[in-house]
């Protein structure tokens, strides 16, 4: 991914540069100028969030999933997927720590 948004940069920067005309169909095309940089920018950090959770969680369900087979179970995989899940995607500490202990207490997930 990240190789992928570095070419992608490197494309849009060297159209720039050389004063190319990128022709997309018959009447759409590409100048040098037509690139906002401060879009570009909030499009690369997202991007590269994105890209953070998604190792995070790569990261935790790789090692879960090469633990003894004796030591997994559905409910300890529900536990885990859940924990991330609150991890990940709230912005509130106070609200993600209710969110955990009710995960930690084992409440049903209609009950939340």
């Amino acid at each position: 991914m990240k190789r992928f948004l570095l070419l992608c940069t490197i494309c849009l920067l060297s159209l720039t540069s050389f004063g190319q005309t990128l022709n997309v169909g018959s009447d759409v095309s590409f100048t040098k100028g037509n690139i906002n940089t401060e879009v570009l920018l909030r499009i690369l950090e997202k991007k590269q969030q994105q890209l953070k959770e998604r190792i995070v969680h790569d990261l935790v369900i790789k090692a879960f999933n090469t633990t003894p087979v004796r030591q997994r179970s559905i409910a300890t995989y529900q536990f885990l997927y859940e924990l991330l899940d609150v991890i990940i995607n709230e912005k509130n500490p106070t609200v993600a720590t209710k969110k955990s202990c009710r995960i930690r207490s084992g409440l049903p997930s209609f009950m939340k």
